[in-house]
């Protein structure tokens, strides 16, 4: 049977009126007023400053709902399937795996950090006259209710013909959740001055030829001051974070990392690509996803973009005979740098016309030569010199590597033949004489 109520001009102004002041009782989160234009407002909670009833609806770490709303026109609406006020088992699509609630929001691991979906039933208690009283939240119409990460709640609901649509927000009224009883869910701090951010990009290995590294640093935070037990963090050259083929997916878990950790990750670039690791002249994306000791996560939070260098840097090298050069004796150098802008695996840099060769032998910050491969030098005085090579192309240069003690020794010895002096040879002439006889 259909049942329309209209609303006196007085009774809608005095419900408005109180929807500034009405607050839930200490036991209820979630307050305010919806609006039906069947039956007009509905509030979700008593006027602790003065009503008479203690009422409110609340949800609680799973998400189920329960308690009861208000409508001066239908009475008490039911969010508990049991006991004293209860609805009974709902018509179809309980959301609770248990079957003990009729409504409930989930993913409630969203409360405070995403939207959260309304699912299920609440019931009108005064049904009759062939209303059964079910307002449905997933009802499959567009602008289902929802609550956005600040606890507001946004959409509309169903309650058939007697009550038609319901909405929870509008121009001048609103429901929400108090999101403060609520554990809320990490996040990432990136403290100033960027957000998450590329920590540096290095293509000078000093161990590894050829092989840059990107390194990536976040900070862990907790409002309730759990710890950290887990982070993901994923690296693809596709912007989707979903994309089952990421160049780089880590799982770091078993933490317990305080509030305020810091967090880092390194990634090796190389050409061709390897696995978990990235290529050069590509643009990546990255994200990272934090989880406390409760479950529950930040979900993934993208970093900014980043492209690595169009090709490896130069790798300088190089070796000297002899190892132990006396004092102005030539030291010969024998170039094993490694260039890369003409072939990706490696090939010798004095192959390649555009590389820029710098000698310092004396690592004095003076140039001593630019000469394209093996080179010559001497040193005056003995002592210990450090040699520095820097080597640079088209995509940058090194400088860090290449260094070799040359620890000069003393003169050498000289050797000069003398003729023997003429009285010697008058006493061998002698001595051989006398044995004649």
């Amino acid at each position: 049977m259909k049942k329309i109520i209209f609303l006196t001009i007085a009774s809608i102004v005095f419900s408005f009126c109180l929807a500034g002041n009405a607050k839930a009782g200490a036991s209820d989160n979630v307050s305010g007023w919806a609006w039906s234009e069947n039956i007009g407002w509905i509030s979700f909670n008593n006027n602790s400053g003065g009503g008479v009833t203690n009422y409110g609806v609340n949800i609680d770490q799973n998400g189920k709902l329960s308690g009861f709303a208000w409508s001066e026109n239908i009475g008490w609406i039911s969010f508990n399937e049991a006991g004293a006020g209860g609805t009974g088992a709902p018509p179809s699509n309980d959301p609770c795996s248990d079957t003990s609630c009729i409504a409930k929001a989930t993913p409630s691991g969203n409360f405070g950090k995403a939207n959260v979906n309304l699912y299920g039933w609440a019931r009108a208690l005064s049904n009759g006259g062939g209303w059964d009283g079910w307002i449905r939240f997933d009802h499959g119409q567009s602008n289902p209710v929802y609550i956005d990460s600040g606890g507001n709640f946004h959409g509309w609901a169903w309650g058939s013909d007697v009550v038609g649509w319901i909405s929870f927000s509008g121009s001048g009224y609103k429901v929400i959740l108090n999101l403060s009883g609520f554990n809320q869910p990490p996040y990432i701090d990136p403290g100033p001055p960027n957000s998450q951010v590329i920590d540096y990009q290095s293509y000078c290995s000093p161990s590894f030829p050829g092989q840059g590294q990107v390194g990536f640093r976040w900070v862990y935070r907790d409002t309730d001051g759990d710890n950290q037990s887990q982070f993901d963090f994923k690296v693809n050259n596709v912007n989707d974070v979903n994309d089952p083929n990421p160049e780089v997916n880590r799982t770091f878990n078993g933490l317990s990392n305080p509030d305020g950790t810091t967090n880092n990750q390194t990634v090796s670039v190389v050409s061709p690509i390897q696995s978990d690791k990235i290529a050069y002249n590509t643009r990546y994306y990255w994200w990272v996803r934090v989880w406390d000791s409760t479950g529950r996560d930040s979900g993934w939070i993208a970093g900014p973009s980043f492209i690595t260098s169009f090709h490896a840097y130069p790798y300088p090298d190089f070796s000297h005979q002899p190892v132990s050069p006396a004092a102005g004796e030539v030291v010969f150098f024998t170039d094993n740098s490694v260039c890369y802008r003409l072939n990706p695996a490696g090939a010798p840099c004095k192959n390649d016309p555009i590389a820029n060769y710098q000698w310092d032998f004396q690592d004095n910050g003076v140039i001593d030569s630019t000469v394209r491969g093996n080179v010559t030098t001497t040193y005056a005085t003995a002592g210990n010199y450090t040699v520095r090579l820097y080597v640079t192309d088209d995509a940058g240069g090194c400088n860090r590597i290449g260094d070799s003690p040359v620890g000069a020794q003393l003169p050498l010895p000289e050797y000069h033949e003398v003729p023997p002096v003429i009285w010697l040879k008058k006493l061998f002439a002698a001595f051989i004489s006398f044995f004649s006889f």
